[in-house]
């Protein structure tokens, strides 16, 4: 077996000598590469989640079943539904965006309601293509990104967004969208070390691509509870009039490219347990890192103006807004901690969404 030794050497004295040429003639660099985020679920994906015992913790368990759920993406990491097979390049009807609350990772995969609304409306008009943009983390802002480099492409009629808690607890402890955690920042920055350390990098990517990502899907990432994003942003003293006219403009933002687009905007309110009487809610919210900066009662005041300003901005502009809130809030039987639903709670928002749009749009669902 010399053979397999003289390639291991020759393997060795090449990767040395790459080495000392690189640190000869690279020195370290503080040169930053940035970037905008598009933060998406993992695109071409389909796998079981299942709520870890962590994550169960500081659930409802009589609300939430601790079972695997599918999650499937297409090619532009949308989230799909069962057997669908939803061509990135395809135009479509519906798209939605938000955060966790629209993404819904343990629903049902045939009962999310970005699914299930098309589902819904395809019995009155046909055919009707739905995609969900939600994703875990992101606030109304991600969502104007991600419209804009994946969403206006697919020349949907409707564009629905539901937001308000992401950009709440991001907006309470920086007054700002771009200074936040460095996970859900909109521009990040990439130290570069030097060539080698790149040329590794890279042959990572090409060698071996989806191990890591994969990995993550499969089992979260390995900091996921044992790390605060929020440790090392610099909280600042919070004027919280100034982050109700961020979020307001983050919304007329939102309409506004909507509209320079000819997609009719939706807004939604999110509904929520957040209220003095849910023990549960108000218990996790206490071992929050922002339970530092304001009582639970001024939280809950601050999500309840968030709904009114989505309501508000909506009569500002003419469009349709669906007050889910109105409709859902603090029915423990549809949300199984302060803002998530459950598979019983999307399918009663899929009921009321299209109930809304046909009843809104007439001509065009009949």
């Amino acid at each position: 077996m010399s053979w397999i030794k003289n390639i291991m050497l020759s393997f060795v004295a090449i990767l040395s000598t790459l080495i000392i040429i690189d640190k000869l003639f690279y020195k370290d660099s503080n040169t930053i590469k940035r970037h905008v985020v598009l933060r998406e679920a993992e695109p071409n994906i389909s796998l079981d989640k299942y709520p870890h015992d962590l994550y169960m913790k500081d659930v409802d368990k009589n609300s939430l079943q601790q079972k695997k759920y599918r999650f499937s993406t297409n090619s532009d990491g949308y989230i799909i539904g069962p057997g669908e097979t939803v061509d990135s390049s395809q135009n479509v009807d519906l798209i939605f965006f938000g955060g966790s609350t629209t993404e819904l990772m343990f629903v049902d995969e045939d009962k999310r309601f970005p699914y299930l609304v098309s589902q819904i409306l395809k019995k009155k008009s046909g055919e009707v293509h739905s995609l969900n943009g939600g994703n875990s983390g992101n606030n109304s802002m991600h969502s104007v990104i991600n419209l804009i480099a994946k969403g206006l492409n697919k020349r949907p009629n409707f564009v629905l967004m539901m937001h308000n808690v992401n950009d709440l607890s991001g907006l309470l402890r920086t007054n700002s969208y771009w200074d936040t955690a460095k996970g859900r920042a909109i521009v990040q920055s990439t130290h570069v070390k030097n060539s080698f350390y790149e040329f590794i990098k890279n042959v990572k990517s090409l060698a071996f691509p989806n191990v890591y990502s994969h990995f993550v899907q499969v089992f979260g990432s390995p900091n996921l509870f044992s790390t605060d994003e929020w440790s090392g942003v610099e909280v600042v003293n919070i004027d919280t009039e100034k982050v109700s006219r961020s979020f307001r403009k983050s919304l007329k933002t939102f309409i506004s490219v909507c509209r320079s687009w000819g997609c009719n905007p939706v807004l939604m309110t999110q509904p929520n347990r957040l209220n003095s009487s849910d023990t549960l809610v108000e218990s996790t919210y206490n071992f929050s890192t922002l339970s530092l900066l304001f009582s639970y009662h001024e939280y809950v005041s601050m999500h309840e103006k968030f709904n009114y300003i989505i309501r508000d901005v909506g009569t500002e502009e003419g469009i349709l807004v669906i007050d889910l809130d109105q409709h859902l809030s603090g029915k423990k039987e549809f949300i199984y901690d302060a803002v998530h639903l459950n598979t019983e709670g999307s399918v009663e928002v899929a009921k009321i969404i299209s109930s809304q749009l046909v009843k809104s749009f007439p001509k065009l669902f009949y």
